[in-house]
């Protein structure tokens, strides 16, 4: 644990909590700490189609397939020669000849389980061998209650490894929040579930007679129920291509309080998470994390934190209507002109009711329903433009872009539509801020990965991409 760069404070009030200042003056790019997650699991996708170990979870490597197999194999060792193309959308050229080919070295397990792993080393490991017996049972709760297989391989995971090293366990994950009451009045059906799923594997344990009584008593419902909320509010997901690949249970990670305007930065390769400095931050200063995407305006942040992580934020960000200039969900006031509508938010806790209010922060005018519907179509255009499928298809994507506009602008009639020229000014100014995010993120991918890098290097295409007059 890196004590020498930050000490963990417990405070009393509620909306602060436990939190995390630094002992010394911070740099950015400095590194705040390293750590292996306790445990990490795989997304249920890529477990299915054996492509991420179900151990470490490092992606297992295609290998060039120009004249034999080229992978060696050990122990439980196998070759998978099947075709790949049905993984790939972008290699799908069926060549008659072999040169195009690939084979995917893998491990999997031969003792029934099914999981495969990238090496002998992660499949025989301690906690595999541990857990190995119990995965088609847990398999067969899941697809009988429709659970989530991945998060529930995690929950089995850790309850083995919490009774086998319980030292390790007690004095770091062990000690974050469950929450659940929170998910009793947040999230009760999907409580509800894991409850289901609970009974199920408990009974499915129950009917085998084969199963050593000691390993049978690290499972009880209330266990099982209190590790899966613990490990939804507190696991830390890994990323490929802004699409989530797998889910660790970190401890340090887990104690930084979040704000929509954090000073840190975090990235997994494999098990293994690393806390950087976006910002200086002064000694005292508190350290802060995002649990959320910061491109979301703030009514969709707060949902988010709110169903996920049982929180209503308060930071600076997301009690400024502009975003601290942001304007992210701001439009040109249709009635004065000149002034910003912006969406007001307010929570009802006792109600758990998330609102908002569109009103002009000049003349104070409050929006009907109609330019409610024009936003809506906005967020319809906005959500085809992060879906970024620029990568795949470029002109198609300039296409549909190019029809939501056409949908947006047909709502709205001829007085409106002058409002419309002063919008596409708030959107113009929208697309600059946008480009200010990547040039924020392509100086944070340098320092944490380097500007070699392919995703630094994905980062530095697209701002040239927006910034190069066609």
């Amino acid at each position: 644990m890196s004590i020498n760069k930050y000490r963990i404070i417990d405070n009393s009030d509620r909306f602060i909590g436990r939190h995390v200042v630094a002992c010394q003056s911070l740099k950015k790019g400095d590194l705040l700490f390293k750590e292996t997650s306790f445990a990490s699991i795989p997304v249920t996708k890529y477990i299915a189609n054996a492509s991420m170990c179900s151990l470490c979870c490092k992606e297992m490597k295609q290998v060039p397939n120009t004249t034999t197999a080229a992978a060696t194999t050990t122990g439980n060792s196998s070759v998978d020669n099947n075709n790949t193309s049905n993984n790939n959308n972008n290699n799908n050229n069926n060549n008659e000849g072999n040169e195009n080919k690939v084979t995917i070295a893998r491990v999997q397990c031969s003792y029934g389980c099914g999981l495969w792993f990238c090496s002998d080393s992660c499949c025989n490991d301690m906690v595999h061998q541990l857990e190995c017996s119990f995965v088609v049972k847990v398999a067969q709760a899941t697809v009988d209650v429709q659970n989530d297989l991945s998060h529930s391989l995690l929950v089995l995971r850790i309850l083995l490894k919490k009774n086998i090293l319980s030292e390790l366990y007690n004095g770091g994950v062990g000690t974050l929040s469950v929450q659940q009451q929170e998910f009793e009045k947040r999230a009760p059906q999907w409580l509800e579930q894991t409850s289901r799923f609970a009974d199920r594997f408990i009974e499915l344990l129950q009917e085998d007679k084969h199963i050593d009584p000691t390993l049978l008593s690290f499972f009880t419902k209330q266990e099982i129920i209190n590790t899966a909320c613990a490990t939804m509010v507190n696991s830390f997901a890994s990323t490929k291509n802004s699409i989530i690949v797998s889910n660790g249970f970190f401890y340090e990670a887990a104690l930084l309080n979040h704000s929509c305007q954090p000073n840190t930065f975090y990235s997994i390769q494999n098990n293994q998470l690393q806390m950087r400095c976006i910002q200086d931050i002064e000694q005292g200063g508190d350290i802060f994390d995002s649990y959320v995407d910061l491109l979301e305006p703030t009514f969709e942040r707060q949902q988010v934190l709110l169903q996920s992580k049982h929180f209503y934020c308060r930071c600076e960000r997301c009690q400024d209507p502009t975003e601290c200039g942001r304007y992210l969900s701001s439009f040109k006031c249709p009635s004065c002109q000149e002034g910003w509508v912006s969406p007001i938010i307010s929570y009802n806790e006792k109600d758990n009711v998330l609102a908002r209010l569109w009103r002009c922060l000049g003349c104070r005018q409050e929006q009907n329903d109609r330019i409610i519907q024009q936003l809506k179509g906005i967020d319809q255009l906005k959500q085809t433009i992060n879906e970024k499928k620029w990568r795949v298809d470029p002109n198609a994507y300039l296409e549909q872009i190019g029809s939501k506009m056409e949908e947006v602008q047909s709502m709205m009639n001829e007085s409106e539509a002058q409002a419309t020229i002063a919008s596409n000014k708030a959107m113009k100014d929208n697309l600059m801020q946008s480009n200010r995010y990547l040039q924020k993120a392509y100086e944070c991918a340098v320092i944490c990965y380097g500007e070699t890098n392919e995703n630094t290097v994905l980062i530095k295409n697209q701002i040239k991409k927006l910034t190069t007059p066609n």
